[in-house]
């Protein structure tokens, strides 16, 4: 048989799985944020896009650590999401909807917090929510008790243990605590909860990019796959709930 040695590859961009899989998932987001007949849905079809992504951290949370024990990636997600270095930190506005008490003024004043006195709430079974159930027994314990007829989860009767933050513009929430009860109500479609703190990263899409690489913790992956989607949502502020919208927009500086 002659060589066909004049065909040559044609292939662009990365060719590892992890490239591809990053490069499919911003493209079908693209598509997604042109298609303009979702007037009628209560939230946005790219943030019930994102939650393939963030259910599978959650529920790999809780399933593994069955076996494992703690596998929480809640630190290594967060330092994707602001980007982890130090150097752009001050790019980052920091949102309370919880007006600090005097004694504790000194400790926002200096370090870009903002605050908005109206709390936003955001419903458990439709938003992108991390979770880290990391205690089987206190999991199955919350599965059992809580979300149930009589006993409906809300975040206002858990507040005292309830601790969100909120990506903006990436549009997830990662739960720092009260993963349990959350998990519950997120398992069983139910419940709202609501946000602690709001962080305003727009400001270093300008300094930073994420770049998939062959080998890397796949919870890694997937963080940086929703920090670039939040990238690309930066021109769509119009997709955002009607409540992070008015955050975004109505806040003032701590002083």
């Amino acid at each position: 048989m002659d060589k066909l040695d004049y065909f040559k590859s044609n292939r662009k961009g990365p060719t590892h799985s992890n490239g591809i899989l990053f490069h499919k998932m911003l493209d079908q987001a693209r598509r997604i944020l042109k298609y303009d007949s979702y007037i009628n849905e209560a939230i946005h079809p790219i943030f019930t896009y994102m939650k393939q992504l963030t259910d599978l951290i959650t529920c790999e949370n809780g399933v593994q650590s069955l076996t494992i024990g703690d596998v929480d990636s809640s630190q290594k997600i967060h330092n994707v999401f602001v980007a982890g270095n130090h150097f752009v930190q001050d790019k980052i506005n920091k949102i309370v909807f919880k007006k600090p008490l005097p004694e504790e003024l000194f400790a926002y004043r200096d370090l870009n917090y903002y605050l908005h006195e109206s709390s936003v709430k955001l419903e458990i079974s439709n938003s992108p929510i991390i979770l880290n159930p990391w205690n089987p027994k206190r999991t199955v314990a919350a599965i059992e008790e809580i979300e149930t007829t009589t006993n409906r989860f809300d975040s206002q009767g858990y507040s005292w243990n309830l601790n969100n933050f909120y990506y903006y513009p990436i549009g997830v929430t990662l739960c720092q605590s009260g993963h349990h009860s959350q998990y519950s109500a997120k398992l069983k479609g139910g419940g709202s909860t609501t946000i602690n703190t709001l962080f305003d990263i727009r400001d270093i899409y300008e300094e930073v990019t994420f770049e998939p690489k062959r080998r890397m913790d796949k919870h890694v992956l997937y963080a940086g796959i929703l920090f670039e989607i939040g990238r690309i949502l930066l021109d769509y502020p119009e997709v955002f709930p009607e409540g992070i919208r008015e955050c975004i927009e109505n806040n003032q500086k701590i002083k």
